[in-house]
């Protein structure tokens, strides 16, 4: 118990920078963006979507449409894994830090142009 609460200090503290809570900002809106979006257009979706794109054109690529829902949470998945691995850096990697905090911000907003791509065109 004590480990996870010195875990979560060290993240608190990582969050003190400014340049990485302006990046988990930006981070948590693509996020809530990527719910809102697929939780708004869900109805209108059909029972299968096309997901895989990197597979052969055709069945392989569709998924239920619940799957969707996959994207925030693989998303939410990398944010806290690097934020995480971000604290364990502390002040010695603060370019990794930033980097890590971007990655997960880029990944976030892939997914946020994936998800509305998938129901723009489907839904």
């Amino acid at each position: 118990m004590k480990k996870i609460f010195e875990i979560l200090s060290s993240i608190g503290k990582l969050w003190e920078d400014e340049t990485v809570l302006r990046i988990l900002r930006w981070n948590l809106l693509t996020l809530g963006l990527q719910g809102v979006v697929i939780w708004w257009k869900f109805s209108s979706l059909p029972p299968k979507i096309p997901l895989f794109y990197s597979r052969a054109w055709g069945e392989g690529q569709l998924v239920e449409a619940h799957m969707i829902f996959g994207l925030p949470i693989i998303s939410l998945t990398v944010l806290i894994i690097n934020n995480f691995i971000a604290s364990t850096l502390g002040e010695k990697g603060k370019t990794l830090v930033v980097m890590l905090a971007l990655a997960s911000l880029i990944f976030s907003f892939l997914a946020l142009v994936t998800g509305f791509k998938i129901v723009s065109i489907v839904g």
